[in-house]
């Protein structure tokens, strides 16, 4: 034993540092001058203790070979240490006061860490790694742990870790949790090292379960965890996983590392502590107090991402559950509403919170009510549907704040709820509340302010369709509202201002905007329940300002397709924009210069529709705004023009439709413009036939150019009118095919799946066939006769062809058109009229009857041979011609114009064969189409009761094509069909319409076909309206011409079996209410020409206005409708009726250009719709009277003349 200051002095750690360094110096100072040594035990401790100090020392020569070492290298006492410590760390004697250094240089050593006091010089060691180094360490603390003094072991741990933390390896990692092992098991974890294990073993346990292969470490981290929570300083553990939550700074960390504590302290704490495996916690583990814990939580929201976030959401639903299955007293719902907030506000991506936010709804109830309109909001943020406790609680809450004063708050309270469809409900529940507060205010700026908030939100691009709906709806209330309580001019227009913008973003403002409209002295209203409000005040600026805007750059495509179905509507307001030229101006150059470029907004794929279906509409724009011509310069006019005409064709039959119906009211409207681009119409409907669909149209179209030769007549040349022939050439030759006879109704069968009204009406061939004969015959008549003959042959070539056997073959319907041809130029040289009511006098004598056949004619002729006079009566398919001869030996009579020679004669009296002294007729040549017919085969009929009876038979059968439609007139306020029946007059734009339909004429002993009107008791009136040509005849069923009954019942009776068994009826709608299809119920009536004033018109108006017209104009006659008015005129079909008239959709009409335009569309309907009724009998022909009375001829031949 060698004198040396007690160990204990410099060992004692009671002591402070600072004076066991004192007693250590003085110790070696003694040793040094060669006074008391020091054992060699003792020395390394006074070299380990003055080194951890910042004294200067000279070297310890005295200790082994120290000639080299410095006071700043010790590794040779390390060296010594290492090497005569026993290798199973059980006995490090001598070297028990310097352990616990040696172990901590040793892992300082092999530690990735730098550090200033790591020994600078490598150490002689059976160590090799940090692993080896933390297991050496372990070992010789178990075996030795009343050693290692509590500072000391703290440092140890704090090297220890940190050297295993900074590594990759899995064996390093297991070493160091068992390091904590055992100082736990055979030492004490010092309590100023808890939160350092706690966090190395929370990034450990966390590391090791990201994969499988390291799943035996974590679960050996959790052994240790466990025994440190079962040990004393378990509730001190659980702080720390708590001061590891609420405190850890994360910014100095590696994100990965921060991160990994985090998440493992909330992970231990959740899945752990406070539910273990199977949902239940183990009893035996400290928990943290809820209140602790949910403040941590909120704490650690403020400094972790959206991954951070995402754990501390779980970690709150894990204590949500588990209060569902504990009984915890300390659960403080307010704090945990608090933390949820918290973390949920620092989210970027709300969809994350919605589990969290969706279990904390579910408790909603047992949140004090300031919480549940806060856990409402928390929904609405994160578009969570509310529960009938929050929603109760959102609208009680703010029931009593709305509508609020501060347009600000009311405008934070409404767009959350505006962001999302799950909160419509609640909208409209909040809106109705604030809706009912404000029709009860009368101040003008909250007006003006509560209209403009809505608009705001409605224009956010955040708001939700359905939302701006909600809002939208309000704002129109507010609107009607502030209409009914004649509100301020000022204010009312900001409010409309407002109504204006916000019908740009929601469609159903848009369509509440779009119902305002001006009668006809101008003033503007606004209908409401059925009444119209005046709004005269209104600014339209804003309102044509929005229209263009939509039409233009609207990107909605609900807002757009409600602008472009309703605009021609809308346009056909007239006294609506009758002095805004410069907003018609406007529109047509936008709607042209979209329709020619293409640049007009597309429906959405879903939609189901195409670019064309906006096309179309915005061609119906166009033609709306052909109305306008008054408001447009000429060469305005022929941009519309030459725009419909040149998309005519470019596209499909959906745009080339309302294209050829604009052309159809262009020459109603713009005759003279129209005139001139004749040419280039015949052109294009000549090139429209490869669109089988358009066949209809483009024959209507014809048909009714036929009868306005006012267009045609100074314009068209020969090759202009063999390419109208040509069109129906074509069409002939494609529903016979290439080869026989058609059978029209199998193909009428075999189309009859078609849907729409353009496909309905192809699968009725039989109509385009019929059709097509007409228009034949239409243009004929339409010819001037010096052009006849040029077109005679071409047309019969057409109306021939050859059947599969290569035979020639003319139809019936051919056959009667080229028989209606003779006739109009036979009635070219000689007028029937002049002859039709000849009579013989009564010195006359007798009168020798004579009926001969020749071909398919009946001739009848009635001579008298006293005076040489003979009256000749040509029957034929197609109509009855009289001629007289008289007073004139040897004249001859023509019934067909052709090639005459002395052969070609037939003489009036057997007995006169040269026809000499009572004349002779000119028959059909054998180059005619009747022919060829020799002498021979001309067949005399008996003059009997059979040949009587079959010649009154073809009388009784019209030989013109004769129709028939209503026309009701319905006044003011009327509704019912028995109040509307009862009319025996109309308003005068009504009788003025009548007069100019066609010829009043008497039905008394009526020689035309009255079509089932009472001819001897004027029990139907004494008169009716007829129109009529050389081809068609057209009598109207006039209700109000038809008298009155005493008894409503019998009149209604009356009336209606003559309407309701029209096809067609015209409707003269003076209402100012839409026409009800089921107004006149009818199993035949199918097609209804509605007419009504552009313009809303009472009947003291019409006559104010008449007046006020007729005297600017100086026209005193009473017989013309006004100038300025125009008409709207649709055709309206009941369900499965193909809408085939160029009227199917809205069209605006003058009034000058109604009658015709009406009566037009009358006679086609007409066709179509016997044609319709039909179709599955008559072999699917149109059932003609000249094929009738062509099949009458045809058995009298076959009877008489064999």
């Amino acid at each position: 034993m060698y004198a040396h200051p007690p160990k204990h002095l410099y060992c004692n750690y009671q002591f402070p540092f600072e004076t066991r360094v004192e007693i250590a110096a003085e110790a070696v100072k003694k040793s040094e001058n060669g006074g008391t040594r020091v054992d060699d035990s003792d020395q390394a401790w006074l070299m380990l203790t003055l080194r951890r100090s910042t004294l200067q020392i000279p070297a310890l020569s005295s200790y082994g070979d120290r000639s080299s070492t410095t006071s700043d290298d010790y590794s040779g006492i390390i060296a010594a240490h290492a090497t005569e410590m026993s290798q199973t760390g059980r006995d490090i004697a001598p070297f028990e006061p310097v352990s616990c250094e040696v172990l901590i240089q040793q892992i300082r050593t092999f530690s990735p860490i730098p550090s200033s006091n790591a020994p600078p010089h490598s150490v002689t060691s059976h160590l090799d790694s940090v692993s080896g180094a933390l297991r050496d360490a372990a070992v010789t603390i178990r075996y030795n742990a009343k050693w290692f003094a509590e500072p000391d072991l703290a440092e140890l741990l704090e090297v220890a870790l940190e050297a295993a933390a900074a590594s990759s390896a899995s064996v390093d990692l297991y070493s160091g949790v068992e390091l904590v092992d055992v100082v736990g098991i055979y030492s004490a974890l010092p309590p100023q090292s808890l939160l350092l294990v706690a966090r190395f073993l929370a990034q450990t346990h966390y590391n090791a379960t990201r994969a499988n292969k390291t799943r035996k470490l974590a679960d050996r981290v959790w052994v240790t965890m466990r025994r440190v929570l079962e040990s004393h300083l378990g509730v001190q553990y659980v702080a720390a996983l708590l001061q590891m939550i609420r405190e850890e700074d994360y910014a100095a960390l590696d994100p990965k590392v921060s991160y990994a504590r985090l998440a493992a302290a909330v992970n231990i704490i959740s899945e752990k502590l406070l539910f273990g495996e199977g949902g239940v916690a183990e009893s035996e583990l400290p928990t943290p107090q809820t209140a602790e814990l949910l403040d941590s939580l909120q704490n650690a929201t403020h400094h972790g991402n959206e991954h951070v976030q995402d754990l501390i959401m779980d970690a709150i639903t894990t204590i949500i559950t588990r209060n569902d299955t504990t009984d915890t007293a300390d659960m403080d719902w307010h704090k945990l509403l608090a933390a949820a907030r918290s973390c949920i506000d620092g989210l970027h991506n709300r969809q994350l919170a919605r589990g969290l936010v969706g279990r904390i709804a579910t408790k909603s109830d047992r949140f004090e009510s300031t919480d549940q309109v806060a856990i409402a909001w928390m929904c609405i943020d994160i578009s969570q549907p509310l529960s009938t406790v929050l929603r109760e609680a959102l609208l009680s809450h703010y029931a009593k704040l709305l509508p609020v004063r501060d347009w600000s708050k009311f405008h934070d309270i409404i767009t959350p709820l505006s962001r999302s469809d799950e909160y419509t409900e609640e909208l409209q529940m909040l809106m109705g509340r604030s809706i009912a507060d404000f029709t009860n205010t009368t101040d003008a700026f909250f007006i003006s302010a509560y209209a403009e908030t809505l608009q705001q939100i409605i224009e956010r691009p955040a708001t939700t369709k359905n939302a701006a709906a909600v809002l939208g709806n309000e704002l129109v209330r507010t609107f009607t509202h502030c209409i009914m309580s004649a509100t301020q001019p000022e204010e009312f227009n900001t409010l409309f201002d407002a109504l204006c913008d916000a019908s740009k973003a929601c469609s159903v403002v848009t369509k509440s905007l779009l119902l305002i409209r001006a009668d006809a002295e101008g003033a503007v209203y606004y209908p409401i329940h059925g009444y119209h409000y005046n709004i005269s005040g209104v600014r339209l600026s804003s309102f044509d300002a929005t229209i263009l805007h939509i039409i233009q750059d609207c990107q909605d495509w609900e807002i757009y397709n409600h602008i472009i179905n309703e605009l021609p509507a809308l346009l056909s307001n007239h006294a609506l924009f009758d002095d805004r030229s410069e907003f018609i101006q406007q529109l047509r150059e936008i709607v042209c210069e979209q329709v020619e470029s293409g640049s007009y907004l597309g429906p959405p794929k879903e939609s189901g529709l195409t670019k064309s279906h906006v096309a179309a509409h915005l061609i119906e724009t166009l033609t709306a705004i052909l109305s306008y011509h008054h408001h447009l310069t000429k060469q305005e006019m022929l941009s519309v023009i030459s725009t419909v005409l040149s998309t005519a064709g470019s596209r499909d039959y959906i745009v080339s439709i309302p294209c050829i119906h604009a052309l159809t009211i262009c020459c109603y409207e713009l005759p003279d413009t129209i005139s001139g681009y004749m040419d280039d119409i015949i052109d294009k409907m000549s090139k429209l036939v490869t669109q089988r669909y358009l066949a209809i149209h483009v024959l209507l179209f014809l048909a009714g150019l036929s009868r306005l030769p006012d267009l045609f007549h100074s314009n068209f040349r020969t090759q202009d009118y063999k390419k109208i022939f040509g069109v129906c050439g074509s069409y002939l030759q494609s529903i016979r095919g290439s080869t026989g006879h058609v059978d029209l109704r199998q193909i009428a069968d075999d189309k009859s799946s078609k849907s729409s009204s353009a496909e309905q009406a192809d699968a009725l061939p039989q109509y385009v066939y019929a059709l097509t004969h007409h228009v034949i015959a239409f243009w004929y008549i339409a010819l001037k006769p010096e052009h006849r003959r040029e077109q005679k042959d071409y047309i019969t070539s057409l109306l021939r062809h050859n059947n599969a056997d290569g035979e020639t073959v003319l139809e019936d319907q051919g056959l009667v058109t080229i028989d209606l041809m003779d006739r109009i130029d036979a009635d070219h040289y000689h007028s029937a009229d002049s002859d039709a009511a000849f009579f013989f006098d009564p010195l006359a004598g007798r009168i020798t009857l004579q009926h001969r056949l020749i071909g398919l004619l009946l001739i009848t002729t009635e001579t008298s041979l006293k005076l040489r006079e003979t009256k000749i009566t040509v029957r034929r398919p197609t109509g009855t011609a009289t001629r007289a001869i008289s007073n004139w030996i040897g004249n001859t009579e023509s019934i067909v114009t052709a090639i005459k020679s002395d052969k070609d004669f037939l003489s009036i009296l057997p007995y006169d064969p040269d026809g000499t002294t009572y004349g002779r007729i000119f028959k059909p040549s054998p180059s005619s189409t009747l022919g060829p017919i020799a002498s021979e085969l001309i067949t005399t009929l008996p003059d009997d009761d059979a040949v009587t009876r079959a010649i009154q038979s073809i009388d009784r059968t019209p030989g013109l094509d004769s129709h028939k439609a209503g026309v009701i007139y319905i006044g003011e306020g009327q509704k019912t069909e028995t109040e509307i029946l009862q009319n025996v007059q109309g308003s005068p734009d009504y009788i003025t319409f009548l007069s100019a339909l066609g010829t009043l004429r008497p039905l008394h002993n009526a020689p035309f076909n009255t079509q089932g009107l009472d001819r001897t008791s004027d029990a139907d009136g004494p008169h009716a309206i007829v129109w009529n040509n050389q081809v068609t005849e057209l009598v109207f069923h006039i209700t109000t011409l038809m008298p009155n009954d005493a008894d409503p019942s019998l009149n209604t009776a009356n009336k209606k079996r003559h309407i309701g068994n029209d096809f067609v009826n015209i409707i003269f709608n003076n209402s100012s209410a839409p026409f009800d299809l089921d107004t006149f119920p009818s199993q035949f009536a199918a097609v209804y020409i509605v007419i009504a004033p552009s313009a809303r018109t009472s009947f003291l108006q019409t006559r104010r206005l008449r007046t006020d017209g007729l005297r600017r104009r100086g026209d005193d006659d009473g017989q013309q409708l006004r100038g300025d008015a125009f008409f709207s005129v649709r055709v309206l079909t009941k369900p499965g009726y193909p809408a085939v008239s160029s009227a199917a959709t809205e069209k605006i009409v003058s009034a000058g250009s109604l009658p015709g335009y009406v009566r037009n569309l009358a006679l086609n309907d007409c066709v179509f719709a016997i044609m319709w009724h039909s179709r599955e009998g008559e072999g699917g022909e149109y059932p003609s009277s000249w094929r009738s009375r062509l099949e009458q001829l045809r058995r009298l031949k076959e009877r008489f003349g064999g």
